[in-house]
C-alpha cells in the first residue's frame, strides 16, 4: 500500500512537469526538445535521491541507503562568488542609445505595405545673440531713447539685416520726430517680414505724423487685416479716417470697437482689460467722457496697483475739463511707477506755467 502511494505521488509530479512543458504548442514536437529531455533527466535524478524510490520489500533504493544499487552522489563543489574589494567594479553594459525616431507618414492605397515615407524634420536656425540690440531694446522699453539710439545703431552696423534693431530704432526716430529716417527703416521691416501687423502699424503712424495720411490709411488697413482683434490698430485707423473726412468709415469701426469691448466685459466681468479698452476708445474719439471715466475707475478698482488705469482716469478727467483732478491721478500713477518718464512728461505738460514777473518801473 505504501509503495502504491509513493508511485502515485511520483506519477503526479511527473504529470505536473509534463503539463508545464506541454502547456503550449504540439506535444509531439515538444517531446524531442532539449528542454523536455533535460527536465526529465533532472526529475529522475531527484527521484533517485529521495525515499520515494523503493524495492518490492519497501526498502529504499536512494543512493547511500542500505538497498541502494548506486553509489551516493558526489558533493557538489559549488562556492558562491566572492567580490573583490581591491579591483574596480566592472562597468555596466552599454544600453542602446535613445535616439529620437524620425516622424513617418504611412503609405496608403496600393503602396500600403511599403516602407513609410519619412517626414522632413524641422530645423531651427541658430540666431546669434546681439548684446547691443538687447540693451538698446531694453532701454527703449524703459523710454530711455537717448541711451537706446546709439546701441541700436551699433547693432545695425554689425548686423545690417537685423530687423528687430531696425524696428526699435525706427520707433526711437519717430519719438524724436525724425519721420524720414523712421519710414526708411520701417519699410525695410515690412519688406523683410510682411506678415507682422506691428510693422504696418508703426509705418502707418509714421506716415500720418509725416503728413502722408493716404499712405498711412493703406498701411493701417493692412495691419487690421493681419490682426483684426487689435483694438489699438483700429482706433489708429479710425483717427486716420477722421483726418481724411471719411466719417462713415470712422463711425463703422468705432461702433465695432465699442461692441467688441462690451462683449469682452460681458464675457469676463472681473477682467479690467475690457473696461480699460472701452475707456480708451471713448477717450481717443472724444465721445462719452463720463462713461469713459466710469470704465477707467472700474478697471482701477479691479487692479489698484496698475498705474495705466490711473492715467486713463486722468485722460477722462481732462476731457471733462477737470485739470486739477487729472493732475492728482497722474501723481498717483507716478508714485506707482516713479521711473516712467512718459507719465512725468504728461504731468509737466498739464501743470500751469508760472506767470512772468512784471518789469520793474523805471
Amino acid at each position: 500500500m505504501k509503495t502504491a502511494i509513493k508511485y502515485v505521488v511520483v506519477l503526479a509530479m511527473a504529470a505536473i512537469v509534463l503539463k508545464a512543458i506541454f502547456a503550449r504548442g504540439d506535444y509531439q514536437d515538444q517531446l524531442d526538445t532539449p528542454v523536455y529531455r533535460t527536465t526529465l533527466e533532472q526529475a529522475l535524478e531527484r527521484f533517485r535521491e529521495t525515499e520515494l524510490v523503493t524495492n518490492d520489500g519497501g526498502q529504499s533504493l536512494a543512493p547511500g541507503s542500505e538497498g541502494a544499487t548506486e553509489p551516493p552522489p558526489q558533493p557538489r563543489n559549488w562556492k558562491p562568488p566572492v567580490r573583490s574589494y581591491t579591483e574596480p567594479p566592472k562597468p555596466f553594459p552599454k544600453m542602446y542609445p535613445k535616439t529620437p525616431q524620425p516622424l513617418v507618414q504611412p503609405r496608403v492605397g496600393p503602396e500600403a505595405g511599403k516602407q513609410p515615407i519619412p517626414l522632413p524634420q524641422p530645423v531651427t536656425p541658430a540666431v546669434p545673440a546681439v548684446p547691443e540690440f538687447e540693451k538698446g531694446r531694453d532701454a527703449y522699453l524703459k523710454r530711455d531713447i537717448d541711451q537706446a539710439i546709439p546701441l541700436l545703431q551699433e547693432a545695425l552696423q554689425k548686423h545690417p539685416d537685423h530687423i528687430g534693431a531696425a524696428f526699435y530704432l525706427a520707433n526711437c526716430y519717430s519719438s524724436q520726430r525724425k519721420f524720414a529716417e523712421a519710414i526708411k527703416l520701417l519699410e525695410k521691416c515690412v519688406a523683410a517680414e510682411p506678415g507682422r501687423s506691428q510693422y504696418y502699424l508703426s509705418l502707418g503712424s509714421a506716415y500720418r505724423s509725416a503728413g502722408q495720411t493716404e499712405k498711412a490709411v493703406e498701411m493701417l488697413e493692412k495691419a487690421v487685416q493681419l490682426d483684426p482683434s487689435n483694438l489699438y490698430i483700429q482706433r489708429t485707423l479710425v483717427s486716420a479716417y477722421q483726418s481724411l473726412g471719411r466719417e462713415d468709415k470712422a463711425t463703422e469701426l468705432f461702433e465695432k470697437q465699442v461692441a467688441a469691448c462690451k462683449k469682452q466685459i460681458a464675457d469676463k466681468p472681473g477682467d479690467p482689460a475690457g473696461y480699460a479698452e472701452l475707456a480708451s476708445t471713448y477717450i481717443q474719439y472724444g465721445r462719452n467722457a463720463e462713461e469713459a471715466l466710469a470704465m477707467a475707475q472700474r478697471a482701477a478698482q479691479l487692479k489698484p496697483d496698475q498705474a495705466r488705469y490711473l492715467v486713463l482716469q486722468s485722460n477722462a478727467l481732462l476731457k471733462l475739463g477737470k485739470r486739477d483732478e487729472a493732475l492728482a491721478k497722474l501723481d498717483e500713477a507716478i508714485r506707482l511707477e516713479p521711473e516712467n518718464r512718459t507719465y512725468k512728461l504728461m504731468r509737466d505738460q498739464l501743470q500751469p506755467k508760472p506767470m512772468p514777473a512784471p518789469a520793474p518801473n523805471k
